[in-house]
């Protein structure tokens, strides 16, 4: 039994220690709202969430710049002006100033080679202090979470419709990634490769699941590596496109964020138009552009979506009960 303990990974720790801090607030607060605690008690009880949900703030906009100027450097410096070219309109025409200044300025930076390899080598030592950083101030969720929970539930009125609103953002964005994993993204294989992507799609196995398992895209990377050498691609392909793709390609974070925004919205009682709508989208994925490929990083960056839109970044307490799943 001890040895099974011990090969236990942090991540492993981490994500049931977040299960059990769900289960704590869930309890807690479903306990609580028998003995109808008064505004000062409520606070007390809210205070260690409120300091977690302050921590995670203080990443977004670090976390955003490093990560986005690293990128946008280190892709151009991989691929040439031919990148460049292609990385370019497709985030000038809608990005917020911020996005698009660290896109360019990692391209800059890249373009102007030895001269500003000093600075391109501080953004990525940034990036990599904002990403451990990030993994710290995950591991007080244990703590800030059952705080959330608890301190939302003793707000919300009727919780048994809550919980099945809930269940409803639960299955559309399971419905959503579905949709992407075997049907947009198989018909993109298809039509670039006339071949049976489904077949493709069986090699990945091993890396689906451990992608599952981790919840993070960086650590099956190298499970990744392995099944797309067995399935014949070329490993110069797979060098550079795998680890740009763990950082730049987050279709589901994308999905997830801007699912979360528009019900989020709906819970505090707000229509969004057409125009709200594709503004969300666009945030959503851009924002996940900067998102760390670790567990549950897209929590902070989900707050530049519900910013974008005026929301309560605190409701996002509801959104972490069942992040873990997710």
């Amino acid at each position: 039994m001890m040895r099974r303990v011990k090969t236990l990974s942090k991540q492993d720790i981490l994500l049931i220690l977040t299960i059990a801090g769900v289960i704590v607030g869930v309890v807690g607060g479903g306990l609580l709202r028998y003995l109808n605690p008064n505004e000062e008690v409520r606070k007390f009880i809210g205070f260690p969430g409120e300091l977690f949900m302050n921590m995670l703030k203080a990443m977004i906009l670090p976390l955003i710049v490093a990560s986005l100027i690293s990128v946008g450097w280190d892709h151009v410096r991989k691929t040439g002006e031919k990148s460049c070219a292609i990385l370019c309109p497709h985030h000038s025409s809608c990005s917020p100033g911020l996005i698009i200044f660290c896109i360019v300025m990692g391209i800059v930076i890249s373009r102007l080679g030895k001269q500003a390899r000093p600075l391109a080598k501080f953004f990525m030592a940034l990036d990599a202090v904002i990403t451990r950083m990030v993994l710290i101030v995950m591991w007080f969720g244990p703590i800030g979470i059952p705080s959330l929970i608890a301190c939302k539930m003793l707000e919300v009125y009727d919780l048994m419709a809550t919980a099945q609103t809930l269940a409803m953002f639960i299955l559309t964005v399971v419905l959503g990634l579905a949709i992407q994993c075997f049907v947009t993204l198989p018909l993109i294989y298809f039509i670039g490769t006339r071949q049976n992507p489904y077949v493709f799609l069986r090699g990945l196995g091993q890396a689906v699941l451990t992608a599952l398992g981790t919840s993070s895209s960086a650590a099956s990377l190298p499970v990744t590596f392995r099944c797309l050498e067995e399935l014949g691609v070329d490993s110069r392909v797979t060098k550079f496109v795998l680890p740009v793709g763990a950082m730049v390609n987050m279709d589901g974070t994308a999905l997830y964020e801007a699912t979360a925004s528009i019900f989020i919205a709906q819970l505090n009682g707000m229509d969004l138009s057409f125009g709200q709508v594709l503004t969300v989208s666009i945030t959503a994925t851009l924002a996940s552009i900067g998102a760390a490929s670790i567990p549950s990083a897209g929590l902070v960056t989900m707050m530049i979506v519900l910013t974008a839109l005026g929301l309560p970044v605190n409701d996002i307490s509801l959104i972490i009960a069942i992040d873990w799943f997710l």
